[in-house]
């Protein structure tokens, strides 16, 4: 690939990080012509035996644009009028948010963690129509003075609340036909919560990784965790794990702790804010799971109280603290996604490390590769269910 002038290899095996998917290198390739102008971030090495070569790539339209406004309509057909703004649609290819949108999949809203949602992380929806059992009116209480917009208890956790004229929003999306389509939108003038019999749900805003360097003239950023939960009573205690794989037969993932984490003492955002600081042997992923200590619970839509989780916001590689020495490379050799690869996904394809690996003198590892058992034949004196 090309950027401002740099001819840049890409490796084999590589994943476009997107803003709730990894897309790989030959699918990008083939909706290029959607994505011209956009931003592309790309991070890496040049290796004396290939030149340059990516390690990361990442693409946006604008990487640091956010949209607000008050929400003057809403229609069944899933799209939200901005008073004096844009249209607004949550880009939803799966249905779960709304009547669905299947245009630009790539640019997906998060459709198993709440990442369409009012100030708390509860997730929230446009309904399907006016008697919409997902996405139900009396998720919307009408509080005092007469306003739906404020503090209050979601009636039914079970089931996402719609948004209603009046709500302010944040959003992040992509630019397309007239309208914008969003993949991430918050509320913020709706902090619903949830009972402390239901497991909060999680919001995440940013998780950063610094990486480390053993190098003495190196500066190594604190890596963290920001985000906010629904729980009611105020408190809520957290567990940090690095995603480390995900099981194609059953589609669970397997994780590693990290670390625990709180909601910040006197804070009405129920927000939390935790920092570790980076350290020889650590080992990264590319995706993490908060969890509340609380045991996870499967909402009717899909969407998993208890839980988030979220690729990592920003890679915060060590930074040259003496001027004059010659730079630190970017370093790849902890990211056990790229050395080590992703195995076989659910199409069956394997994804190996990297090739040509971005960093000179790492020793690459071997990828699980994953096969599963043959479903079990059904009993003969018992008939198969709907669900097959």
């Amino acid at each position: 690939m090309s950027v401002a002038g740099w001819t840049i290899k890409v490796p084999k095996n590589t994943q476009v990080g997107f803003p709730a998917a990894w897309v790989p290198w030959p699918d990008f390739c083939r909706d290029v012509a959607f994505m011209k102008g956009f931003e592309v971030t790309v991070v890496g090495n040049n290796i004396p035996t290939h030149g340059p070569v990516a390690g990361q790539i990442f693409i946006s339209q604008f990487s640091t644009s956010l949209g607000r406004g008050a929400i003057s309509s809403i229609s069944f057909d899933g799209t939200i009028q901005l008073a004096n703004g844009p249209r607004l649609r949550i880009n939803d290819p799966n249905a779960i948010y709304s009547a669905g949108y299947t245009s630009h999949p790539f640019w997906t809203a998060d459709d198993e963690n709440p990442s369409i949602s009012s100030f708390s992380g509860f997730p929230m929806c446009v309904p399907r129509n006016a008697s919409d059992p997902l996405c139900p009116g009396s998720n919307r209480p009408t509080l005092g003075g007469g306003s739906k917009q404020g503090t209050f208890t979601a009636p039914d956790p079970m089931v996402m609340a719609p948004f209603v004229v009046g709500d302010f929003v944040e959003y992040a999306g992509v630019f397309a036909n007239g309208e914008m389509l969003v993949y991430e939108m918050v509320a913020t003038n709706a902090q619903i919560l949830t009972p402390s019999t239901f497991p909060p749900f999680i919001r995440m805003e940013d998780v950063l990784i610094g990486v480390f360097s053993n190098n003495a003239n190196a500066e190594v950023a604190q890596t963290r965790f920001i985000g906010y939960t629904s729980a009611a009573s105020g408190t809520s205690s957290l567990t940090i794990h690095a995603v480390t794989g995900f099981d194609v037969c059953t589609g669970n993932i397997t994780t590693r702790p990290v670390s625990g984490g709180s909601l910040i003492a006197g804070q009405v955002r129920n927000k939390f804010r935790t920092g570790i600081t980076s350290v020889a042997g650590d080992v990264y992923a590319r995706e993490y799971v908060v969890m509340s200590t609380a045991s996870p619970v499967r909402t009717k839509n899909g969407i998993l109280a208890g839980q988030y989780i979220q690729p990592v916001t920003e890679w915060i590689q060590p930074e040259l603290t003496t001027p004059g020495l010659p730079p630190i490379p970017n370093d790849f050799s902890a990211m056990e996604h790229l050395v080590k690869g992703l195995g076989k996904d659910e199409d069956g394809h394997i994804w190996g490390p990297l090739d040509p690996f971005p960093q000179s003198g790492v020793t690459l590892g071997v990828p699980v590769v994953q096969d599963c058992p043959p479903p079990p034949e059904p009993s003969p004196t018992t008939p198969r269910d709907a669900a097959g």
